[in-house]
């Protein structure tokens, strides 16, 4: 077959959206790799709230359960690289708000949170601190000091071999920045389509020779581009 007729071939549905993105294998490649990049991105940001829910499911699994007494409940606020979880890549702008609790609790083989009332034989001779995830809005972060009040009862998982200490009466739904899930799942899907298009459109690039790709589409021309042509000659 000649170079023509490849062109013709392959060329036969070259003028809708993915041909323009991808006019020849250079621009296909190209958006293969920012497929790529978003797919990973997507990737990393699940990786935090993936872990939150699965330590969640380790401690309603593996760590004991028992009542616990809130000795104070308070809001703080700060910039969304310095609240729980952030990173200093994160913008400084934003402002995230925060809840964190002081509970004392009866563990059943002795306290490991670091904190030990200087009386051991107090009712409740531990302590421990549990910071919320932060939230764009502090209605939500209020909100976890509605359910647990400061001087309430509460029930907790605390690892009985660390100073791990959850809610446990919290809902997963109210553990995970489910925010950053939606991002994650926008890319996947533009990512997803990207790469599926280009690599279609790469098989497609694969029937001419090497070196040569079709020509970017061209835009049809009107008659008003006729006229001017008529009139210019």
């Amino acid at each position: 077959m000649t170079s023509s007729n490849l062109n013709t071939a392959v060329g036969s549905d070259d003028s809708g959206f993915v041909a323009g993105l991808m006019p020849n294998r250079a621009y296909s490649k190209i958006w293969r790799g920012v497929a790529v990049v978003m797919l990973s991105m997507a990737v990393l940001i699940c990786l935090v709230p993936v872990m939150a829910v699965l330590a969640e499911f380790r401690a309603r699994l593996n760590w004991s359960h028992t009542e616990a007494r809130v000795a104070s409940a308070l809001v703080f606020s700060g910039p969304e690289n310095r609240a729980p979880g952030g990173s200093p890549s994160i913008s400084a702008r934003r402002t995230m708000y925060w809840a964190e609790f002081h509970l004392d609790f009866r563990p059943s083989n002795g306290c490991r949170t670091g904190i030990v009332m200087s009386d051991p034989s107090a009712e409740l001779p531990c302590g421990a601190f549990i910071q919320t995830i932060p939230h764009y809005s502090s209605t939500n972060a209020y909100a976890w000091l509605g359910r647990h009040p400061s001087g309430s009862s509460t029930q907790i998982f605390y690892d009985p071999s660390g100073s791990g200490v959850t809610f446990a009466d919290e809902s997963l739904f109210d553990l995970v920045r489910w925010n950053r899930l939606a991002i994650a799942a926008l890319f996947v899907v533009i990512g997803t389509g990207l790469l599926s298009a280009a690599r279609r459109r790469l098989a497609e690039l694969a029937y001419l020779p090497e070196g040569q790709d079709l020509p970017a589409p061209t835009r049809p021309s009107s008659k008003t581009d006729d006229l001017i042509d008529m009139k210019l000659s």
